[in-house]
């Protein structure tokens, strides 16, 4: 449907700022990648995988491409995701332009 085009529209829009801020060192990205593997954003050797890259900006844009290939094919993990990152407070603002443009 149209508001689940959106929402992946909204993720992908939000690209290069959220994968700064991931990569900008307050987050840390092995618990982050821990809540998308626990939520179901990851299997267990992805995010493996994710962990052993070097450099936080390469982790980041993998994670937010695994996020993004949920969302696109499941809508429903849209909220999922947005609730883990409510859970960040320096997220907080990705979490308001996200939902800028959904």
């Amino acid at each position: 449907s149209d508001t689940e085009a959106r929402y992946a529209n909204a993720l992908r829009k939000c690209s290069v700022e959220a994968v700064k801020l991931l990569s900008s060192g307050t987050v840390d990205l092995t618990t982050f990648g821990t809540e998308l593997f626990s939520n179901g954003f990851l299997e267990l050797d992805a995010l493996d995988a994710v962990l052993q890259i070097w450099g936080n900006a390469s982790k980041s844009w993998k994670m937010w491409r695994a996020v993004l290939a949920q969302v696109e094919s499941n809508p429903h993990m849209f909220e999922v995701f947005m609730k883990i990152l409510r859970n960040y407070p320096s997220l907080q603002h990705l979490v308001d332009r996200i939902y800028d443009y959904v």
